[in-house]
């Protein structure tokens, strides 16, 4: 009966020591899993970003392009006003004229800037673009 209890006794221990060596891998196991996990997240997180970033920086200046196209739409339908404006303004004050020039004569500088801006892809704040063949056979045919 002893060399019963001495085998039990002897397998339960072997069975309670083998326990921790395999929770230990278990451990292991589940935390580099774990890791993994939150790698491949971190590593998507940072592509949507730089993705995003890409996108709105594109965004930009299309929106950009789009806001300087309406002003110089905007600025050929002041021009031909200010014009209007200087020819019926003949019989008016040297004055007069001389406000509606110097309207007329900024509008216009304003627009050959636009102009200059939309042509050569250069934008303000030290952004430029590619401007394809079609844009510029347009501008330079």
């Amino acid at each position: 009966m002893d060399n019963v209890n001495l085998l039990l006794s002897s397998n339960i221990r072997d069975h309670y020591d083998c326990q921790p060596v395999q929770k230990e891998i278990h451990y292991r196991s589940i935390s580099q899993r774990y890791l993994l996990a939150v790698l491949i997240i971190a590593l998507s997180s940072t592509a949507a970003y730089y993705t995003l970033q890409s996108v709105l920086s594109d965004s930009d200046s299309t929106a950009y392009i789009v806001n300087l196209s309406g002003r110089q739409h905007m600025l050929s339908q002041h021009i031909a006003l200010d014009a209007h404006r200087f020819y019926d303004a003949k019989s008016v004050s040297e004055n007069s004229q001389s406000k509606l020039t110097a309207l007329m004569t900024r509008n216009i500088s304003d627009m050959e800037d636009a102009n200059k801006q939309l042509s050569s892809g250069l934008l303000s704040k030290n952004r430029s673009i590619y401007l394809s063949t079609s844009i510029r056979n347009m501008y330079f045919g």
